[in-house]
């Protein structure tokens, strides 16, 4: 008896240790799911909430006048394979001028009863394709693309309406599908001050300028180039360009 209990107090510690390694072995499914229980969890509610979608990518952004802006229709769907799908993009007339609508890499591979157009009566962009069986099953589906050229600075909002997207079902299924908008900022950006000596306003005053205030001597052709403004591009004129003129240093 005394012989057994100083031979677990020699070896307490490893059998704790293989105590344990046993109750790791036998529950290690138990272990995995509660580690990655949480991983599990999220993945299977980021693919929920994308079940079924049609929206804007890019959804926001800001632009200049004059800049283009293309804006995609994209789908996602994670659970039903769709075949068709429809709508109507909004935007104002004032604000967005379209380019060009493209198709290209589209996943419908029809369009009717035409392709994608705008209609001077709705004063939308108006969409109905579709796609034979297995139809669309994937996340970011292209459906068009247009370009936009923005015309003036303020708020813009395009959006989706009387969209309707189908089930590869074989009974034309109905898939809700939320509403989407876009919406951009226009800005104008602040007026750089050139100094008069910067003939061209590119920045800096160079043999460019001078160039362009030669081609003016005399008589000016442009009154900018008269810098003292005295009716006469001349001497005088001359020296106040060279006072601001730099050129590059000769290389050796």
């Amino acid at each position: 008896m005394n012989l057994a209990v100083e031979h677990l107090k020699k070896h307490w510690l490893a059998l704790v240790v293989g105590f344990l390694l046993l109750l790791v072995i036998f529950n290690f499914n138990t272990i995995a799911y509660l580690l990655t229980r949480d991983k599990n969890v999220e993945t299977t509610i980021r693919a929920d909430a994308l079940e079924t979608r049609m929206y804007f990518s890019p959804a926001s952004g800001v632009f200049k006048p004059n800049d283009l802006i293309a804006v995609s229709v994209l789908l996602d769907s994670t659970k039903d394979p769709i075949n068709a799908v429809e709508g109507e993009i909004v935007f104002p007339t004032d604000k967005l001028e379209i380019k060009s609508i493209s198709t290209k890499n589209s996943i419908n591979t029809l369009w009717v009863p035409v392709n994608p157009h705008f209609s001077t009566t709705t004063n939308t962009i108006i969409f109905s394709g579709g796609l034979p069986t297995p139809g669309f099953l994937g996340i970011a589906g292209n459906i068009l693309t247009v370009v936009f050229r923005a015309k003036t600075a303020g708020l813009i909002t395009v959006s989706l309406i009387n969209t309707h997207v189908l089930a590869n079902d074989g009974l034309g299924t109905a898939v809700t599908v939320p509403s989407q908008l876009a919406n951009f900022s226009i800005v104008t950006p602040p007026v750089v001050p050139y100094p008069a000596e910067d003939l061209n306003n590119d920045g800096k005053v160079d043999l460019s300028d001078l160039s362009i205030f030669i081609a003016n001597w005399g008589i000016p052709k442009n009154k900018d180039m008269d810098l003292n403004a005295d009716g006469a591009v001349d001497a005088t004129d001359l020296s106040i360009l060279l006072s601001k003129l730099v050129l590059l240093a000769p290389q050796e």
